[in-house]
């Protein structure tokens, strides 16, 4: 009886160290490298719809920038508007926050990623009443 008693023991203080040896990594890496793609190189958008109307024209000579520093430029013709950019991986969102006018105001808010790859970036803005689609291509 001993005998068991100390082999049930062992083996719960094993299950106990092998448990506690799986850790969820604190600073997991954004989901599909989502960061890793948008901070290389330089971006412009391809198609831009804002509640049912094509507005892709309004950015066709602006060149986006994503920072690693959460720093997102646009350039125009030589000058720069600076906003914000960030990835929230609980929601797999892309937050993204410029200019005060528009048509760059028009990118401001949540946006799902609907198709990613290392040249391009579909996205749905993630208020269904707003009807944005909106698509950066890499330069």
């Amino acid at each position: 009886m001993k005998n068991k008693y100390r082999i049930l023991c062992t083996l719960i203080i094993i299950s106990l160290f092998a448990l506690s040896a799986c850790k969820k990594d604190a600073n997991p890496a954004a989901p599909s490298g989502v960061v890793q793609v948008v901070t290389t190189g330089t971006w412009r958008v391809t198609y831009f719809i804002e509640a049912s109307e094509d507005k892709t024209s309004d950015f066709t000579s602006y060149t986006f920038s994503f920072n690693s520093n959460g720093i997102l430029t646009a350039s125009l013709s030589g000058t720069n508007t600076t906003g914000s950019w960030g990835w929230d991986d609980n929601s797999s969102k892309l937050h993204i926050s410029i200019g005060n006018s528009n048509p760059l105001s028009g990118l401001t808010g949540d946006w799902l990623i609907i198709e990613k790859t290392e040249t391009l970036i579909m996205l749905k803005n993630d208020n269904a009443a707003k009807n944005e689609l909106l698509t950066f291509t890499r330069n």
